[in-house]
């Protein structure tokens, strides 16, 4: 039987990311994407009913999408596919700055305003 030093495992845990840290990074995968990013209608409408419903699948062209499809979210406990109420909690986001950059009452927004936006909220 091999002996398992508890010490190794500690050291070859990922460290948790602080909000700080998740936001900033998410903020570069919407930057660095390569193709447009869609936005929720109405979003500021949607019950926690519709809101749990919504789950975030892998290849949606999704800010969320990237975070999904993200190793080192996952890493840091991020579902493969979450619903936005796990998103949200993940980010420590409310349903308002998910809005702030997520919604297209305002018209479209490009990938730049969107990671800014995202930025913002790490500061």
């Amino acid at each position: 039987m091999k002996h398992i030093d508890v010490a190794e495992l500690l050291v070859s845990a990922p460290a948790p990311m602080t909000r700080r840290e998740r936001l900033l990074r998410w903020a570069g995968l919407v930057r660095e994407s390569t193709f447009p990013l869609l936005l929720y209608s109405n979003l500021e409408h949607w019950t926690e009913a519709r809101l749990e419903k919504a789950l975030i699948q892998i290849g949606d062209d999704t800010a969320f999408a990237l975070a999904a499809a993200d190793s080192v979210f996952r890493q840091q406990g991020l579902a493969i596919e979450p619903n936005l109420p796990a998103l949200m909690a993940f980010f420590q986001i409310s349903k308002e700055q998910l809005h702030g950059f997520a919604c297209d009452c305002g018209g479209t927004i490009d990938r730049q305003t969107m990671a800014d936006r995202i930025e913002a909220l790490a500061a």
